[in-house]
């Protein structure tokens, strides 16, 4: 891989030690972390001794995506040549000048055991991943004070790299208005922080052939985000206050409360069965969802099944196909009718989203997801869906209206699905 002349950009921003704070964002496949792979790599031969560290949400994250497909390549000639020894447990690079990079996840169980240690560089990969609560503590580590062999010390940084996620991201609030994510207030020391975006364009003569037709396939959201590299604009947007910092939640166990499933039906557009869990706060916690396209349904109870191993559900909704809700309950999964109005429904998920009691677990991307692809139709007559990308959120809104708005409508042993 050679690089390009945005990557070489990158490089000299990277390099620049005016610039404490750097964001590179853009489109998939665009040469972002390839270039800070770089940085990280020359960096550990500059200076002696240096500590660097590379995060993502999980440690599993980073291991199978950062460093298997990035930073393993670009360091391979040194580990040949004998320059530096990869140790599994914990996984580690150690250069033989005594400089070190560690890999850490930012999940709370995991983030104490990398933090211990001052670095001199601080790496979030795909970091629109990672809430802004974990970042100010992460600064307090750049503190490495190696120096190189003409006695200049390391300037220690903290580098990012991400697909955009909306405007109402941290990333987006710190590096692009440079304001504090937490209070809007402006960034005291605004001119450390800088960004450059790079996209797939930018970096063409290192993709495949039709890799660009590919992107050019996608929906306009996804689009958006990983061919032209752009954050997220919430006009248009139903759910414009779903606010990832307040409402997707790390993976916990759920005690107490009342757990249903809601259904909506689809083939070629996904079949979506979504868990949550009412807790007696009146907290709402989508903790598990199935997204299938192509799949029948005979298949997809036997999964809901599987999936519901140890729980106690109290009931399940599903759209009104009384031919599938019929197979459905052939195959062991009985339901009710969901509530399908549209505006009640939007209106009791908003409430939720608004009085922060609507979360949703950091593993159910597609739902997440969601949030970004559920609009209003433009230019239309009445108050219209745009019928793209809305399984997610369909399912959502039956279950929220049928089971909370409304309250509980059965118990268990008692779930017609007629």
């Amino acid at each position: 891989m050679s690089f390009s002349p945005r990557q070489l950009q990158a490089a000299a921003l990277l390099s620049d030690t005016r610039r404490t704070r750097v964001l590179l964002y853009g489109g998939t496949r665009s040469g972002k972390s390839f270039a800070i792979a770089h940085k990280i790599r020359q960096r550990a031969i500059e200076f002696p001794g240096c500590k660097q560290v590379i995060f993502r949400k999980t440690l599993a994250d980073v291991t199978a995506t950062f460093w298997a497909e990035t930073l393993r390549p670009v360091i391979n000639g040194d580990v040949i040549r004998g320059h530096a020894t990869i140790y599994k447990q914990p996984l580690t690079v150690e250069y033989k000048n005594g400089s070190v990079i560690r890999f850490g996840g930012l999940h709370v169980s995991e983030i104490d055991r990398a933090l211990g240690i001052e670095y001199a560089t601080v790496f979030v990969n795909e970091a629109s991943e990672s809430a802004w609560q974990s970042v100010p503590v992460l600064f307090t580590r750049l503190n490495d004070r190696a120096k190189n062999a003409h006695g200049v010390q390391v300037v220690p940084k903290f580098i990012a790299d991400c697909n955009p996620p909306t405007t109402r991201h941290w990333l987006h609030s710190a590096f692009i208005l440079k304001q504090k994510p937490d209070t809007g207030e402006a960034l005291p020391d605004a001119d450390a922080w800088a960004s450059l975006q790079l996209n797939p364009g930018d970096n063409i003569a290192n993709l495949a052939p039709d890799y660009l037709q590919q992107l050019e396939s996608l929906s306009p959201r996804d689009k958006q985000r990983f061919y032209f590299g752009e954050f997220g604009q919430l006009a248009g947007l139903v759910f414009d206050n779903f606010d990832p910092e307040q409402h997707v939640i790390d993976d916990c166990d759920l005690r107490g409360g009342r757990i249903y499933r809601s259904v909506d039906f689809g083939f070629v557009h996904p079949f979506v069965c979504l868990f949550f869990h009412v807790a007696s706060d009146e907290t709402v916690t989508v903790f598990k969802e199935i997204v299938q396209s192509g799949v029948t349904i005979d298949r997809l109870a036997e999964r809901i099944k599987k999936e519901s191993e140890g729980l106690r559900i109290e009931a399940t909704c599903a759209d009104h196909d009384a031919g599938e809700r019929a197979l459905l309950a052939n195959a062991g999964v009985s339901t009710v009718r969901a509530d399908k109005a549209v505006l009640p429904g939007i209106n009791s998920v908003y409430a939720l989203l608004s009085r922060n009691k609507l979360k949703v677990f950091r593993s159910c991307k597609k739902t997440i997801d969601g949030f970004y692809a559920y609009r209003w139709k433009e230019n239309a007559k009445r108050d219209e869906i745009v019928k793209e990308h809305d399984d997610e959120m369909d399912s959502l809104r039956y279950g929220v209206q049928t089971f909370v708005a409304r309250g509980p409508a059965v118990s268990v042993g008692v779930v017609p699905w007629l």
